[in-house]
């Protein structure tokens, strides 16, 4: 390489030296910038949190509803008459069961599972419903 494309490979578009890279000032305000926005997001990190709480405290009241209809499903046909309980499940989730007979339609019967529980919102709930009919299984 000789001296004239060494100078013209240092010189910018204006032709100007020294002129390459960033200024002090300009990465101090990328540098807080970056960082007002990081902590932005560092804020959602606690409610991202309790939203999975929530969401996991919801799916295991569910889980317990429905193993609760299986275990009603598996109760002889004639006992299930006008049957109906309560339970604790995990010392978290109280459990609460009715079995009706002929709803919707005589010769079946509704279940109604609901199981409530607390969190940092309150008392919340979920009840799930299924009808049985006398398939002679």
């Amino acid at each position: 390489m000789n001296a004239n494309t060494t100078e013209a490979a240092c010189r910018n578009r204006r032709g100007r030296w020294g002129d390459e890279g960033f200024s002090l000032i300009e990465l101090l305000i990328s540098v807080t910038l970056l960082g007002v926005g990081i902590l932005s997001l560092a804020g959602l990190f606690p409610l991202a949190m309790q939203r999975v709480a929530s969401g996991d405290l919801e799916s295991r009241a569910t889980f317990h509803a429905q193993a609760k209809i299986e275990e009603l499903k598996r109760v002889p046909w004639d006992e299930l008459v006008m049957y109906a309980g309560a339970d604790t499940v995990e010392t978290a989730f109280r459990r609460v069961w009715n079995v009706q007979e002929d709803e919707p339609v005589v010769g079946m019967k509704q279940v109604d599972v609901t199981v409530t529980w607390g969190d940092r919102k309150g008392p919340r709930n979920v009840t799930l419903s299924s009808f049985l009919s006398d398939s002679g299984m």
